[in-house]
């Protein structure tokens, strides 16, 4: 999935469960439309509440 090994991605959502705050996360750019290459770099979005 997005040219990234099944362990990145669950590395990737067990930061993201680290904080109440995050509601989604969203992988944009190469990645998210396919056409990445070796070495692109991961475009990512975090959305949720914040308490401050």
């Amino acid at each position: 999935m997005f040219g990234l090994l099944d362990s990145d991605i669950r590395y990737i959502n067990n930061a993201l469960a680290k904080f109440a705050e995050i509601e989604c996360g969203v992988i944009f750019g190469s990645r998210a439309m396919g056409n990445y290459k070796r070495g692109s770099d991961i475009g990512r979005e975090c959305g949720g509440t914040s308490s401050i």
